[in-house]
């Protein structure tokens, strides 16, 4: 790239026998009308870049039959000729050959009017004329065409100043376009070489276009392969070649200054320098001097070099002429980049480095010539070129541009279509700018008669005003004056009704007008006067002077006298309203017929005994994108808006039953084998699909999607994409990219809700049931019910910030949704963006921060563990991960994309005799407006750990019944534990401690489950106490049937604002044995039974279907909560003080406090009065959580984990 930036780069297109073979076609109007398809075949087919072509006539006429190509046996001469016209072959498949071969020219001439008389040509050769002319018409005005062949590329080879090349570096220095080191007239050679050294002037040959879409493959009549076939040929080519006599000798050119380095390197050059100072300081010494090469030594040496690559070099090898024939043959085009700067060291290529490989047709401008030159040149398109490399890395490339351009990749298709696109877009633009343009070409031809449009052309003369004295004021052109009188014109005219002379203008008292005179009168041009004459004024008392910018409003008149006057460019509303009410309701009409139409060219009838199937081969399909560009192109008319895709959705074809409230929303349509079919090396032909317009890209198309409030979307999984072979190559663009092949929507795919969509980097969304399991166990898919909502925002925002802690999953757009639907701030249809501002302004920036911010995920692994609501729990880091990837999911947009598509096809259109088969390709979405993921996040995770944590106190407190039934009953409630000061008079006399206690249904003692032994600095294990010299355990079951709760967690839980308290019971069972008519199955089986079960029968079925996301038969344990049937409960000391305000409106409980240890009763300046216990539903709390029973087991201290 930087040695392009700022070069010219020119191809050498010797015109000789084009130029002469024009001459021969000029003796034909039927062969000059198509010159130019001769000029450029020539110019491929010019081997006169060494000067040895001929101007005989014998040549002429040989160079032009080469044009034409061989013909059938049948009407060989009238098919030569069309051969020639559009210079294929028989069996090159192009639309020219189509023509010749398939329609009928008898008919043709008479669709076209053209008819065999007397004395004129015969029926024969007016039927050519009328083919050949559809012929050059079908080819030249072919936008199809045009957006094909951009599929075309050349190779080029550095190469060296050879004797052609060494004419046009002396042109280029001529011309003073590039400067050497050395002075050009006094050591040509040396400039060249230097020039060469340095980049400065490269010389390269160039093959000819391989053109994808230039010919059809005999085997399967395809494009493609053919390309492929000539790029092969190429390619083994260059590796037969690439350590030749020919290749080994370019190398050695560069190897001269350097060796093994780049032959500019600078290194090197500041070496050579030294060299050639030693040299020429110690010449004196002869052979003791310093004797080593100097610049000019090497610069003869290089030049010696370049005037050896002539096929006719002097004592050249017969290999030598033969691997420079062959070089040229290959390579039959002269170019060379020249750059005044030359190009970097430290980025020129090695003297191996020697090929660029170049997209795009090669001719980028008009003939030309440099002044004084004598080569005829134009400028060479090198945007589209990559190298330089060396035989096996050119060679890898053709490979791979093979690999990245065949039909499955869609590559093709899409660039065809964005190609095709812009070039008819632009006609559609040249119509609108003409109707753009039509009030001011209207506006001229008015003024053109009114003879006043010469003058707006020309412009204002310049300033010049004209002064007149009258009545001793001075009245200067342009002052703006008002008629204090009426003023008439001419100013002795009659305006009565019988009057002898008419008047042309009245203009009344309180006109205003411009000051104009005329030839020493005072006279005014009015405002009122369409004329816009000037009015001679006989008496200056008539007119009031007043500022310049005062004046009634704009008339036809004024506004035409400023155009006049150069005053102003306002197009008449005479010229706007004749647009306005005749040609623009015509286009718009036009665009109404037109919009969404199908328009066809009916190039010619077909032969009666053409082969149809055989035409069918060489037929392609229309462009089934044209109604939609027909749309667009007339949208200035019409007033058509085209959606995005994905932005319609319609009533499914399959099953409504299954997918409730369902839609489809189409995104591409698919056609096979687009743009043609593929054939594989194995002969087989591939099956793939390309879309036939651009699809969105991914990020935007999620961003339509996303835009849809309230609903979720079918989602496959990545070991569903494995299952049902769905296969995503987005990121392998040389792969086949669209299976032909139905991919339908299955009650098995999980639904998903997309959260955030950014431009580029990582889709996120949070997951939920499938609608198999929607349908089967609705228990578990319902939205999160909650017995006791937080009565604020706030609260309930700081329950989701205590549950995101840590979490990756839960970004701020999930956050910022469930706040704002919870608390109703937002529209439901508010954007992401829009949710975030609002949830951010109700709750602070503080807060917000902190819930949303890197803050929450930045903190160490330790410190999160602590502040996590699970710390404590056995697995509690592994099971906070798996709830949240049970819940949240990011993806690349790509893949996200295609995991969310399915096809299927909708048939042939048979609009055309080989019409493709036709996919749809949609997404399904599916209403789930109550899905909060945040909230049910927060709310599982919280609560989860709630759950496992009664399980675990239990244990620890020797409830060893706990799982002996098929259910297990626990309650939590929360406690206050009132004291007061010996001291009344102080303000804080009386102060509560909170705490909370646990007990399971059925029974009212139980064991110690600690093993308390004595610690380093004899402090004791957790749940120990040190009594009479000895660990003893605090906690224990008391006669009450509850004990003491020791985790922070459950204290909060059911103390936070206000005492509360729940009941939870455990069930365990499959998910088919759960409904809901009763919170658990009718199950014996205790539940210790049931789980161990469970964890082996769920690993074996998952393993079996690891696609599968719902299995009715896997086992679950579901935890109910209730209410405590107590309600709240008291019990205070004897005497104390603050009985009453403990008491107040709680039941009494004389073994409430059974549970307690001495020191919960004890404080070092206070007494302790009571105890009160809470029983109403904590804020947040869920009707039921689901639990797998390792969940349950591991908290139980039944199953341990390795880590």
């Amino acid at each position: 790239s930087q040695a392009f930036w700022g070069s010219s780069v020119v191809p050498l297109n010797l015109w000789a026998a084009a130029v002469l073979a024009m001459r021969n076609l000029s003796r034909s109007c039927l062969l000059v009308s198509v010159s130019c398809y001769f000029l450029s075949a020539a110019a491929e087919t010019s081997q006169c870049a060494d000067g040895s072509c001929n101007d005989s006539k014998a040549g002429d006429e040989e160079g032009f039959m080469q044009l034409k190509s061989p013909s059938k046996a049948i009407a060989a001469s009238r098919k030569g000729i069309k051969a020639a016209l559009i210079g294929k072959t028989d069996s090159d498949g192009s639309p020219g050959q189509t023509i010749s071969t398939f329609c009928n020219g008898t008919e043709l001439a008479s669709m076209h009017g053209v008819m065999a008389e007397d004395g004129a040509l015969s029926q024969e050769k007016l039927e050519d004329r009328v083919m050949a002319s559809v012929t050059t018409e079908m080819e030249s005005n072919n936008v199809d065409k045009v957006a094909r062949d951009m599929f075309t590329m050349y190779l080029c080879v550095r190469w060296v100043p050879d004797q052609v090349f060494w004419k046009l570096a002396r042109q280029e220095l001529a011309a003073e376009l590039l400067e050497s080191v050395v002075d050009d007239q006094e050591a040509v050679e040396q400039a060249v070489a230097e020039l060469y050294r340095t980049y400065k002037f490269v010389p390269m040959l160039c093959s000819s276009n391989l053109n994808v879409f230039d010919q059809t493959d005999s085997e399967d009549n395809t494009y493609f392969r053919h390309f492929a076939k000539q790029v092969t040929k190429l390619s083994n080519w260059l590796q037969d070649h690439g350590n030749d006599t020919v290749a080994r000798r370019l190398q050695s050119v560069d190897n001269i200054f350097c060796g093994g380095k780049n032959m500019n390197d600078e290194g090197c050059n500041a070496h050579q320098g030294f060299d050639d100072f030693m040299t020429s300081a110690t010449s004196i010494l002869g052979s003791w001097g310093w004797n080593a090469e100097t610049k000019k030594d090497k610069w003869h040496a290089m030049a010696d070099l370049f005037n050896q690559f002539r096929v006719d070099a002097p004592g050249a090898s017969a290999q030598w002429r033969q691997n420079m024939a062959e070089w040229k043959k290959s390579f039959p085009f002269h170019s060379f980049v020249s750059k005044q700067d030359g190009m970097p060291s430290k980025s020129s290529p090695t003297s191996s480095q020697r090929f660029l490989v170049c997209f795009g047709k090669r001719v980028a401008s008009e003939l030309h010539r440099r002044p004084a030159g004598r080569y005829i040149m134009t400028d060479q398109n090198n945007l589209g070129c990559h190298g330089f490399w060396d035989v096996k890395e050119v060679a890898n490339m053709l490979r791979r541009t093979v690999e990245l351009w065949k039909p499955p990749t869609c590559q093709m298709a899409e660039m065809t279509y964005v190609l095709k696109k812009k070039m008819l877009m632009m006609y559609a633009k040249m119509s609108e700018k003409l109707f753009d343009a039509l009030p001011s070409l209207v506006n001229d031809e008015q003024m053109q008669e009114e003879g006043t449009l010469e003058a707006a052309l020309e412009g204002p003369s310049v300033f010049d005003p004209t002064t007149v004295s009258h009545g001793g004021r001075y009245y200067v052109d342009g002052m703006r004056v008002k008629a204090v009188v009426d003023v008439l014109d001419p100013p002795d005219c009659d305006r009565s009704i019988f009057g002898s002379k008419k008047c042309r203008y009245v203009a009344s008292e309180g006109s205003y007008g411009t000051v104009s005179n005329s030839y020493g009168q005072l006279a005014v041009v009015w405002d009122g006067d369409d004329e816009q004459k000037r009015t001679t004024v006989s008496s200056a008392n008539a007119l009031k002077v007043v500022p310049r910018s005062w004046r009634a409003q704009d008339s036809l008149g004024s506004k035409a006298w400023d155009l006049v006057a150069g005053m102003g460019s306002s197009i008449s509303s005479a010229a706007q309203g004749l647009v306005d009410s005749l040609y623009s309701p015509r286009q718009t009409n036009l665009g109404q017929l037109l919009s969404g139409s199908t328009s066809k060219w009916v190039v010619c009838p077909i032969r009666n005994d053409a082969d149809l199937q055989e035409l069918d081969g060489q037929l392609g399909v229309e462009d089934p994108a044209m109604q939609d560009m027909q749309k667009e192109a007339y949208a200035a008319w019409t007033g058509y808006k085209a959606s995005l895709p994905g932005e319609k959705c319609t009533s499914p074809t399959f099953s409504p039953t299954e997918f409730p409230g369902s839609e489809v929303c189409e995104i591409s349509e698919l056609h096979a084998d687009h743009l043609e079919k593929y054939t594989l090396p194995d002969g087989r032909l591939e099956q793939f699909l390309c879309p036939i317009k651009v699809s969105l890209p991914a990020p935007e198309q999620l961003n339509v999607l996303l835009d849809k409030p309230g609903k979720c979307y079918l989602h496959m999984t990545n070991k569903q994409l494995r299952q049902y072979r769905w296969q995503y190559n987005g990121d392998f663009p040389a792969r086949k990219q669209n299976d032909r092949k139905p991919n339908l929507p299955n009650i098995e795919y999980e639904l998903i809700k997309l959260l955030r969509v950014p431009g580029s980097g990582e889709v996120s969304y949070a997951t939920t049931c499938s609608p198999a399991e929607q349908l089967a166990s609705p228990r578990f898919c319902k939205p999160m019910q909650l017995h006791n909502k937080w009565p604020s925002v706030a609260e309930m925002a700081e329950s989701i910030g205590t549950a995101a802690i840590g979490s990756v999953g839960m970004g701020a757009s999930s956050i910022a949704s469930a706040i704002s639907s919870y608390g109703g701030i937002l529209n439901a249809n508010a954007s992401a963006a829009e949710k975030a501002k609002g949830a951010a302004h109700l709750l602070g920036e503080e807060v917000w921060d902190s819930l949303t911010g890197v803050g929450r995920l930045v903190s160490s692994t330790a410190e999160s563990a602590v502040q996590s609501v699970s710390h404590g729990l056995p697995g509690a880091a592994q099971r906070d991960e798996r709830i949240e990837d049970e819940m949240f999911a990011t993806s690349e947009a790509g893949l996200l994309l295609h995991s969310l598509s399915f096809q299927e096809s909708i048939g042939k259109s048979g609009h055309t005799s080989n019409s493709k088969e036709r996919y749809t390709r949609y997404v399904v979405t599916m209403p789930c407006p109550e899905f909060d993921p945040a909230l049910e996040f927060s709310v599982k995770k919280t609560w989860s750990a709630v759950v496992l944590k009664m399980v675990v106190s239990a244990v620890r407190n020797g409830v060893s019944t706990l799982l002996e039934k098929p259910s297990a009953e626990l309650a939590l409630r929360g406690e206050s534990r009132y004291f007061v000061r010996n001291n009344k008079q102080t303000s804080d006399s009386e102060w509560e401690t909170s705490g909370a206690s646990l007990a399971l249904s059925g029974i009212s003692s139980g064991k110690p489950a600690v093993n308390c032994k004595a610690q380093w600095g004899f402090k004791c294990d957790e749940g120990c106490e040190r009594k009479w010299g000895s660990c003893v355990p605090i906690a224990k079951v008391s006669s009450s049937g509850y004990w003491r709760a020791e985790d922070p967690t459950l204290i909060k839980t059911v103390t936070k604002g206000s005492l509360g308290g729940v009941t939870v019971t455990l069930y365990c069972g499959t998910k088919q044995e759960f409904d809901n008519t009763a919170n658990g199955p009718h199950s014996q089986v205790p539940l210790q039974d049931c789980l161990h079960k469970g964890v082996e029968e769920n690993a074996k079925i998952r393993a079996k279907e690891p696609w599968k996301l719902y299995f009715p038969e896997e086992t679950v344990v579901v935890a109910v909560f209730g209410a405590l049937p107590s309600g709240e409960a008291c019990k205070t000391e004897s005497g104390a003080q603050v009985a009453a305000k403990i008491c107040s409106g709680a039941n009494t409980d004389s073994n409430l406090d059974a549970h307690l240890i001495e020191s919960d009763k004890k404080s070092s300046d206070g007494r302790y009065q009571g105890i009160r216990s809470g029983a109403g539903f904590p804020k947040g709390t869920p009707y039921e959580l689901v639990l797998r029973p390792e969940d349950v087991l591991e908290a139980a201290g039944l199953m341990k984990r390795l880590l």
